[in-house]
């Protein structure tokens, strides 16, 4: 985050004219550490809070122009961006656009430019030259500031985090890796201890959603039991060309393959490393998108083995058949699962659905039927900014005890 607040605020200082030539060098060996010579030859963008910083690196000795046009909350990106459109598609930055010229950084070939963009705002944006587009692409702003359980707090220990490299037999020809956090507190000798599981693992190990931190700092004020996580990215065929995933196979499918992986292949796994309680309401499991729709399904078809679910942005639209989900709850005897659902009103809207109406559709039935429930809904997109600022109170939430 320091790398990203230097930037910044060198390049406000750059583009103003402002800094000497030892700052401008500076700032371009950052950035030249951050970014290697292709990807800056394709452009780049990085965000920090609302500002968004552009790069590039274009030889010729003219400054690029970076051409942006914002769209707020209206639904209206989602239409530009995902609906089916006329071939060729219309040029969504021919009205209604801005145009400003790139600053050049000292004698290099590389421009920035920077703006401060309109929280919860979607901006198509263009770098070109007289001679050629560079690039068309999309930036999204959605700021959450960091929850203070999300960052590391003095005086509190930190778990112990884990790797490996797994080949599961329930989807054979897959190789995934996982990642195991077990709290400072855990003792060989001591209770066995609760277990989370996190779809899409790897997102969950860092900003904006860092369970591990945010596990260390709850667990040792009490407010968590001792929890022990289980992070799991899908699957790969690696020995097939580009290691073509198994993601969504494996979480969008309303099946028990991937519970029946986790039960019988990484939950024992993680048992050689600590003692598990075997209770459904000491299991819970989390994902996003996908991910939170595969969270849910694991729990719906093995409710003795999960009995919480966390899901952000839940994908339960038509993409392998989760939108079935809110007419089988209604039509289905309660399940003892507790379940909290994100979403936000900026969320995905294409052909296979309405994720925030999904989402929605989701929470309602969940009440119909009289579960224990939590739907927060706010402004975000299709990310885990929203997710991860709230995390530390879904989890307080999740992990309270039960009701009578």
């Amino acid at each position: 985050m320091a790398a990203q607040a230097s930037l910044r605020d060198l390049a406000k200082s750059i583009i103003a004219g402002k800094s000497e030539g030892g700052e401008i060098e500076g700032f371009l060996a950052q950035l030249r550490a951050i970014y290697d010579a292709t990807a800056l030859s394709r452009g780049v963008f990085r965000i920090e809070e609302t500002s968004v910083l552009w790069a590039v690196e274009v030889a010729g000795g003219k400054p690029p122009v970076l051409t942006t046009r914002t769209y707020d909350e209206d639904g209206s990106v989602w239409f530009e961006w995902e609906a089916p459109q006329p071939d060729p598609r219309p040029d969504i930055l021919a009205t209604g656009a801005q145009n400003q010229l790139m600053t050049r950084l000292g004698d290099s070939d590389v421009y920035i430019a920077l703006r401060d963009l309109p929280n919860f705002s979607a901006t198509a944006y263009r770098i070109a030259t007289d001679a050629q587009r560079i690039k068309d692409e999309w930036v999204v702003i959605e700021y959450y500031p960091p929850h203070p359980d999300c960052l590391p707090q003095p005086g509190v220990p930190q778990g112990a985090v884990t790797t490996f490299v797994w080949h599961s037999q329930v989807f054979p020809g897959t190789g995934r890796r996982c990642w195991v956090y077990v709290p400072a507190q855990y003792r060989l000798d001591g209770p066995p201890a609760c277990l989370m599981v996190f779809q899409d693992g790897g997102m969950y190990l860092e900003p904006p959603a860092p369970v591990p931190t945010i596990l260390d700092n709850l667990i040792h004020r009490g407010e968590l039991p001792q929890i022990v996580g289980l992070f799991v990215d899908p699957g790969t065929f690696p020995d097939q060309p580009g290691q073509r995933q198994n993601r969504s196979f494996e979480y969008d499918t309303l099946s028990d393959q991937y519970a029946h992986m986790l039960r019988d292949e990484l939950i024992p796994e993680v048992a050689k490393v600590a003692a598990l309680r075997s209770d459904a309401a000491s299991h819970a499991i989390c994902g996003i998108s996908s991910g939170g729709a595969c969270a849910f399904t694991a729990a719906w078809q093995m409710p003795d083995l999960f009995g919480k679910v966390l899901s952000h942005c839940g994908s339960f639209t038509d993409i392998r058949g989760a939108h079935q989900y809110p007419l089988l709850i209604r039509r289905t005897e309660r399940k003892d699962i507790r379940v909290y659902l994100q979403d936000g009103s900026n969320d995905i809207d294409d052909s296979c659905g309405s994720w925030r109406l999904a989402n929605m559709e989701m929470a309602a039935a969940l009440k119909f039927r009289s579960y224990d429930y939590w739907f927060e809904y706010g402004r975000g997109y299709h990310s885990l900014a929203h997710g991860g600022a709230t995390l530390p109170d879904a989890l307080r939430w999740l992990w309270r005890p039960s009701r009578a």
